[in-house]
């Protein structure tokens, strides 16, 4: 099974190029150019070796049946292609991924969601300028000073735990 000519990077350069890091874009280029020269040195090839003049070889060869011999030989070489025995495997790592991108696209859209109810919420509360304590402690009663219960320096929870 012969492989077919790749006449052009299958890589998209441009996309990768925009998500590598400044300090990896030394490392970027230097790979880039690389593949680059090995695509310029297959395309420097022809698709398919020049043509054996079998002819001319009988004509200048005096062993008879040499060269009908090597031309028999040559015609039924086949090069093995490589068989593709992980692209399966690239595949199934790839809806692995897939997966926990939507997963995590799906995570992070509920956080936003309720990112955008507390801006909500705070956009409709009194500016902090206008506020009273009664107003405060309405719309934060977990962060209000409560009267009934008073906390001492540094007001904090361990504090308040060892105060009762």
């Amino acid at each position: 099974m012969a492989a077919k000519r790749i006449a052009q990077s299958a890589v998209n350069w441009g996309a990768i190029a925009e998500k590598v890091g400044e300090s990896q874009r030394p490392m970027f280029n230097s790979f880039k150019s690389k593949s680059d020269g090995y695509l310029r040195k297959v395309l420097a090839n022809p698709e398919a070796p020049p043509a054996i003049d079998w002819a001319l070889y009988k004509q200048k060869i005096a062993i008879p049946g040499l060269v009908e011999q090597f031309q028999k030989q040559y015609e039924a070489l086949k090069v093995p292609y490589p068989a593709n025995k992980v692209s399966h495997e690239i595949d199934a790592q790839k809806s692995e991924v897939e997966g926990e991108i939507h997963d995590f696209v799906a995570r992070s859209n509920n956080r936003i969601g309720s990112y955008q109810e507390q801006l909500a919420r705070l956009q409709s509360t009194l500016p902090y300028s206008q506020m009273t304590m009664e107003d405060y402690a309405e719309a934060f009663p977990d962060k209000a000073y409560n009267v009934d219960a008073p906390t001492f320096w540094p007001h904090n929870e361990e504090v308040a735990k060892a105060e009762n």
